[in-house]
């Protein structure tokens, strides 16, 4: 089962990254084109693996600027 998310998760970086490629070519001077193609990758890749993310405070983050504070568990949490 460990080989087959590896493998599915690869499968899953390759297709996020063709999209991304595709999406450049048209519009390669949009500030915001890396961002939704990283939350897209990232997004696939937690539910392939199985992970759970959680956000605590989420209501204070429209009202002010905020600072994200990360606690690393794994190797994995480059995903997020």
């Amino acid at each position: 089962m460990f080989y087959l998310r590896i493998f599915l998760v690869t499968l899953w970086a390759f297709f996020s990254c063709t999209l991304w490629l595709l999406r450049s070519l048209f519009s390669w001077r949009d500030p915001n084109l890396f961002s939704p193609s990283v939350n897209f990758l990232a997004w696939g890749g937690l539910k392939i693996l199985g992970y759970k993310t959680s956000l605590k405070g989420k209501d204070y983050l429209d009202t002010r600027p905020a600072v994200l504070v990360v606690n690393h568990q794994s190797a994995l949490d480059t995903l997020l």
